[in-house]
């Protein structure tokens, strides 16, 4: 444990990295429910987007 704190401590851009991918877990998450209780409109005019969800 004490490694991966002196291994944040000397690489502040891991925070970035880490704080991006925990908002595109999160994004990725509430549009797939979204998706899946059809409340996306763009879904519908995007023929294509369609098969990212299905």
């Amino acid at each position: 444990m004490e490694k991966i704190i002196s291994f944040v401590n000397e690489n502040p851009m891991i925070w970035l990295y880490v704080g991006f991918m925990l908002i595109a877990v999160v994004f990725s998450i509430v549009s797939m429910r979204r998706a899946k209780a059809g409340k996306v409109d763009f879904l519908d005019n995007h023929p294509d987007a369609k098969h990212a969800f299905y």
